[in-house]
């Protein structure tokens, strides 16, 4: 298991729950996994069957290098199951093309549904590892559930309301087409981080794999995490996430989330609000200077692909 942050390590909690032997490749906080350490540890333990990797690790708002880890992984004979919750449909991800086994995604992410639904692609090497497996399982027996679904049906009543939305946010991606949803989820992170930045918050994802649809960033000092959301909150309506998990640097994240429907507004509002609220916490002045950062990369944004 190739983990980057809480959800890399959550995994390694659920394999080791069904008792199976787990390797765990662990980076950094902040940090990415390298292609060439995956190698390493893949001639190291030979008997290793699969390779788990998270490719947005919200955590820590690091994107992995997806496409270079599963070609180490296929090239050692090795399945590839990849966590894609906080990526499918918001970032460029090529099944087929990269050598992918199984892809997990869910609803509520780049979908812009409620929670309720759980997806999975499954591959033909992952197909035969299945009709094979032994190990028990019901509620999520895929091979009941292709079987219900050549039918156009699920086992069991689905979350219908979802399954809904979904259809629409499906909808809604088709009609601005794939590669402007790419390119304007890219921007809008792009100008998250130079706006935090130009705040005085420190961006804690190595640059060159900062992901498009989260940033995290380290607060500055003398100013606590909780005093910033709350105020947020209180004050102009603006709710931003604290860090998570057990690492000491957690204590002094905050993640801004910019996927699905968030648009060019949304971000202006927020990085408008952390200013004022900065300003009351007596870290700086509010001079514009977050927006000043930030909004050049927006306005081209707009130009490129609407006023979404």
């Amino acid at each position: 298991v190739c983990t980057s942050g809480v959800f890399g390590d959550r995994f390694v909690d659920i394999i080791a729950a069904y008792g199976a032997q787990v390797v765990k490749l662990a980076a950094d906080w902040g940090q990415p996994i390298e292609p060439a350490q995956l190698a390493e540890v893949l001639a190291a333990n030979p008997d290793a069957g699969l390779v788990y990797l998270t490719h947005n690790e919200t955590s820590t708002g690091v994107t992995n290098p997806l496409q270079g880890l599963a070609r180490v992984a296929r090239d050692e004979g090795r399945l590839v199951v990849v966590d894609a919750i906080s990526s499918a449909s918001s970032m460029a991800l090529a099944m087929d093309a990269w050598g992918l086994d199984v892809v997990l995604s869910g609803s509520q992410k780049g979908w812009m549904a409620p929670p309720g639904v759980a997806f999975a692609a499954v591959g033909p090497r992952a197909w035969e590892v299945v009709e094979r497996s032994r190990s028990p399982r019901y509620y999520f027996d895929w091979k009941s559930h292709r079987t219900w679904a050549e039918k156009g049906f699920t086992p069991s009543t689905p979350s219908v309301s979802t399954l809904f939305a979904v259809q629409e946010g499906v909808r809604m991606l088709r009609e601005e087409g794939l590669e402007k949803v790419y390119a304007r989820h890219r921007r809008i992170a792009d100008a998250t981080a130079a706006g935090l930045q130009a705040a005085g918050l420190t961006l804690l994802a190595r640059e060159g794999y900062r992901s498009a649809t989260v940033t995290s960033a380290v607060v500055p000092e003398g100013i606590e995490v909780e005093d910033l959301r709350k105020l947020l909150s209180s004050r102009y309506g603006v709710i931003i996430a604290g860090g998570r998990g057990t690492a000491k640097i957690s204590a002094r994240i905050v993640r801004v989330g910019h996927l699905g429907a968030v648009g060019t507004g949304d971000i202006v509002e927020v990085l408008w609000a952390i200013e004022q609220v900065l300003e009351e916490l007596d870290h700086a002045p509010s001079d514009g200077r977050t927006l000043a950062a930030a909004q050049p990369l927006l306005t081209s944004l707009t130009e490129a692909v609407g006023t979404r």
